[in-house]
Order: structure tokens, then sequence, then C-alpha cells
């Protein structure tokens, strides 16, 4: 094999002189034991090459679109019943789909509903086993910070939608009765 070395320590020493930095020595001794012998290395996982990148293709995207409609519809609809069976009997379907907490129930369904099915369209369809490395998903590096973001971000809406409730009320009473100025 011409240009290419036959090991990844070969590849390491050729790289090193090629390098011309004075740590290069100190990468090729640390990839080294102690007695002088190289330090073996797992060979990386075969890449299987009739894999495509990305996973699914336009047509996916649009099934995708397509579900994730109709999952909204069925979610919220479904959650929308279940509210007036279980919780508000007694109350029309018009003024529960007007709860916000009906509302992202049935939405948290219909996406859970769109996870699991893009789970099955990646694994099982185009037969890649790791979900997360076939989306190219990276957690972040830091998600307790996330986690505290969105808590105050849903705290400060919260107090949002409060307020403004408070307003709309205070506003929409009628004027309280009282001595006018005519009767004086």
């Amino acid at each position: 094999m011409e240009g290419r070395a036959s090991s990844p320590v070969q590849a390491e020493r050729s790289s090193a002189d090629a390098s011309g930095h004075p740590d290069s020595g100190a990468l090729l001794a640390a990839s080294h034991l102690s007695d002088g012998r190289p330090v073996e290395r797992a060979p990386a996982a075969p890449i299987d090459s009739t894999w495509k990148d990305p996973v699914w293709s336009g047509w996916d995207v649009l099934r995708l679109i397509f579900l994730t409609i109709v999952a909204l519809f069925v979610g919220v609809f479904t959650v929308l019943l279940i509210a007036r069976w279980r919780v508000y009997p007694h109350t029309g379907l018009g003024e529960i789909a007007r709860v916000p907490l009906v509302a992202v129930a049935g939405q948290s369904v219909a996406y859970l509903l769109i996870l699991a099915y893009m789970y099955v369209l990646v694994t099982r369809e185009r037969r890649r086993p790791d979900f997360l490395a076939a989306i190219h998903w990276n957690w972040p590096s830091h998600i307790a910070l996330y986690v505290l973001a969105g808590f105050v971000l849903s705290l400060a809406m919260q107090g949002l939608a409060y307020r403004n409730c408070r307003s709309t009320t205070s506003s929409a009473r009628p004027p309280k009765p009282g001595p006018s100025a005519s009767s004086a």
C-alpha cells in the first residue's frame, strides 16, 4: 500500500515526523508501553457503505409532515374526549379545548407518537441500529442549565399569563355604582 501506514502506531509516527512539533515525541511516547512496545488499539467498527446520510428521503419527510398533522388532530381530540369524560363531565368541548393543559397534553401525545414513528423509520425501515447516531443527536454539555432555563421560562410565562388574566378581568367588570355628580 503506497502512502498508507500499516498500523495506527506507524501512522502516528509518520504524522509526528511530518508535523515537526516539539510535543510530537511526547504524543508518540504516550502511545507506547513503558517497555517500548506499541499500545494495541482496537480496530474501529466497520462502516457499512450502503448506509446513506441523511437516513430519510424527501418522501419520508413529507410522510412525517402528514403524520404529524394527523397525530396532532388525533392526539388533541383524544385528550379532549378523555378530559371531558374524566375531569370536566359537565363542560362543553369548546370550553375544554380552551384549557391550555388539555391542548399541551394532546400535543405531547402527538409528538410522542411521531417520535415513535421516527424511531421505527430509522431502526426498522432503514436498518440503522443506533437511532441517536443516525439522526446525529448531540446532548448539550450542560443539560442542567437547559433544564433550569426551561423551568425559569415556564415560571415567567405563568407570571405573564396570571398578570394578563388579572388585567382583563378587572377591565371587564362594570364600574361600581356610586354617588353621581348630578344627584348632588
